[in-house]
C-alpha cells in the first residue's frame, strides 16, 4: 500500500496531513512542511513502504507530486 503524505496551505502557513496523525502538523513556511513530508516519506522507505507526497499550491491545486519505491528511496 502506498501511503500518502499531503502538503497544503492552511490558514497558519502550511500543513502536513498524513492518515497516522491525529491533526495536520502546521508550519509557517511550504519550505518546512516540505521537509517535514520528505523525513516522513523517508522514513517510510526505510521500512519498506512505498509513499507519495502531494504538495498543493496557495491555490489549492496540486502543484507537484513525488513518488517513491520504498526501501531505498533518497528524498532529494
Amino acid at each position: 500500500m502506498r501511503h500518502v503524505i499531503f502538503v497544503r496551505p492552511d490558514e497558519s502557513g502550511w500543513a502536513v496531513e498524513f492518515e497516522p496523525f491525529a491533526e495536520p502538523r502546521s508550519f509557517t513556511s511550504g519550505a518546512e512542511a516540505e521537509a517535514a513530508a520528505k523525513d516522513i516519506a523517508r522514513d517510510l522507505a526505510h521500512g519498506g513502504e512505498p509513499a507519495e507526497i502531494r504538495i498543493h499550491l496557495k491555490d489549492g491545486s496540486l502543484g507537484a507530486r513525488l513518488r517513491g519505491p520504498g526501501r531505498g528511496v533518497e528524498w532529494a
